[in-house]
C-alpha cells in the first residue's frame, strides 16, 4: 500500500484539468450497480466541450485501492456500497489527504444524508433520479474549480506563513543584534563616564574657589549631564538584561515585594503625605528578580507622578478571573474595563491619583525613551515602562494602562497563576 502522505503529495503536485487543458478529466465511479455505471458513462459521453476518462470500481475494496493511488481528478461515489457507506469512503479520503473532490450519488434524495455527506467532506450531493448530462457536467466543473481555488488559497497561505516566519526570524535576529550592541555600547561607556563624573566632582570640591560663577555653573551642568547619562546607561543595561537573563520560575509574593519597595521609597522621602495600600497575600509565578524590577518601576512611577500632590494615594491589588474584585484596597470600586473582561487570569494593578496622562498618547507609553511628561517636570529616562513590558511579555502576560490628565493612572498586568 502506498504511504498516505506520499500519495497526497503526488496528487497535490499534479495539475488538475482546466477549460484550456487538453487532457481528459479522470473520473472514478464507485458504484455497485453496473446499470448505473453504464448510465453515468453515457451521460458523460453526451457532454460537449469536455472529455472524460471514466473508470469504474464496483466495491469498497477497489475504491480504497484506487483512493490510495490518488490518480483521479474527481470521484463519483454511491452512498451505499454493500456493507459500507460513502461516509466511510469520505473519512478514508480525508485521512489519506485526498484533495480531489468527491460527489456523492444516492438513489433517494434525503436532507439528512445530504448534510451528513457534506459534513464528512463531500463537494456535492446528487440524487440519481434527477441527474442529466448538463447537471452532471456542471457539478463536476464546479467541483474542480472549487478544488483549484482551495489549492490556490492553501498555496498562498503556505507562502504567507513562510514569509511571516522568515520576517519573524529576521526581526528576532535584528533585535538580538541590537540588544547585544546596546549592551556592549552601554557597558563600554561606563568607564569613561565614571572618569568624567569623578573629575567634575573633584573640580567642584578642590577648585571651585578658583572658578567664577559662570565656570561653576558650567561645571554643575557637566556633573548633572554625567549623572543623567549614567542613569540612562544603567537603564539601557537593565533593559538589555531583561531579554538575556535566564529565568527561574517560582511562586513570588508580590504583596511582600510591594511593601518592601514602598517602605524604601518612604524612608527616602519621610516628609511626604501619602496613603500606601497593599492588598495582602497576592502571589504569582515568575522570576523573582525580574518581577521585583516590574514592581520597582510601576511603584516608583506612581511615587514620582504623585510627587506634586499635597497628599496622595498609591494602591496595589489584584482583580480575579471572574471579573469581580478580589483582595483590593477599599478604593478599588471602579467598573472593570473591556480590557479586563477579555481576560481569564488574575489581573494585577498599581493605581495612583497623580498627574496621569492623556490616553491618546497611550500607544507610546511602553516604547523605549518615550516620555509623556517634560523631563524638567518629572525626571526619568523613559526606559522603565519598556522594561516592564519586556519582562511581562517574557512571562507570557500583558501590560496596559488607563489614565486621565490630573486624575491619576492605573497600570494593569497579567502573570501566570501560581
Amino acid at each position: 500500500m502506498a504511504h498516505p502522505t506520499s500519495a497526497a503529495h503526488n496528487f497535490a503536485n499534479r495539475a488538475p484539468p482546466t477549460a484550456t487543458s487538453n487532457r481528459p478529466v479522470r473520473v472514478l465511479l464507485i458504484e455497485d450497480d453496473q446499470d448505473d455505471y453504464i448510465l453515468t458513462r453515457d451521460l458523460l459521453n453526451e457532454i460537449d466541450g469536455e472529455r472524460f476518462d471514466i473508470e469504474w470500481v464496483p466495491d469498497y475494496e477497489g475504491a480504497h485501492a484506487a483512493l490510495v493511488r490518488q490518480e483521479h481528478d474527481v470521484y463519483l461515489l454511491d452512498y451505499r456500497l454493500g456493507d459500507h457507506s460513502g461516509i466511510e469512503f469520505l473519512r478514508e479520503a480525508e485521512a489519506l489527504g485526498c484533495q480531489a473532490p468527491v460527489i456523492v450519488l444516492t438513489g433517494q434524495g434525503s436532507r439528512d444524508v445530504d448534510l451528513e455527506a457534506m459534513q464528512a467532506g463531500a463537494a456535492y450531493y446528487l440524487a440519481k433520479a434527477r441527474i442529466d448530462a448538463p447537471l452532471l457536467e456542471r457539478t463536476i466543473r464546479y467541483a474542480l474549480q472549487l478544488r483549484q481555488v482551495e489549492d490556490q488559497v492553501r498555496r498562498l497561505n503556505a507562502e504567507l506563513e513562510e514569509r511571516v516566519h522568515e520576517r519573524t526570524t529576521q526581526l528576532e535576529a535584528a533585535n538580538q543584534e541590537l540588544e547585544a550592541f546596546s549592551y556592549s555600547v552601554s557597558h563600554d561607556l561606563r568607564a569613561p563616564l565614571r572618569g568624567i563624573s569623578g573629575f567634575s566632582k573633584a573640580l567642584m570640591e578642590d577648585y571651585a574657589a578658583q572658578l567664577d560663577e559662570q565656570g561653576q555653573h558650567y561645571l554643575k551642568r557637566i556633573n548633572a549631564a554625567a549623572t543623567r547619562m549614567g542613569d540612562l546607561i544603567a537603564d539601557l543595561l537593565s533593559l538589555a538584561r531583561v531579554t538575556r537573563t535566564e529565568m527561574t520560575y517560582r511562586a513570588v509574593d508580590l504583596s511582600a515585594l510591594a511593601q518592601d519597595i514602598l517602605a524604601e521609597l518612604r524612608n527616602a522621602n519621610p516628609d511626604r503625605r501619602i496613603d500606601l495600600i497593599v492588598a495582602p497575600n497576592i502571589t504569582a509565578r515568575g522570576d523573582a528578580l525580574l518581577l521585583r524590577t516590574v514592581m520597582e518601576n510601576l511603584l516608583g512611577n506612581a511615587w514620582k507622578y504623585t510627587g506634586k500632590q499635597p497628599s496622595a494615594r498609591i494602591e496595589f491589588g489584584v482583580l480575579n478571573a471572574e471579573f469581580g474584585i478580589e483582595r483590593v484596597g477599599p478604593s478599588a470600586s471602579d467598573t472593570l474595563s473591556s480590557e479586563l473582561c477579555a481576560l481569564h487570569s488574575p489581573v494585577f494593578f498599581v493605581r495612583d491619583d497623580g498627574a496621569g496622562f492623556d490616553m491618546k498618547y497611550a500607544a507610546r507609553l511602553f516604547g523605549a525613551f518615550q516620555r509623556l511628561h517634560n523631563s524638567r517636570e518629572f525626571e526619568g529616562t523613559g526606559v522603565g515602562l519598556a522594561t516592564v513590558q519586556r519582562i511581562v511579555r517574557r512571562h507570557g502576560g500583558r501590560v496596559w494602562a488607563e489614565a486621565a490628565v490630573g486624575r491619576g493612572a492605573t497600570f494593569y498586568f497579567t502573570l501566570p497563576p501560581v
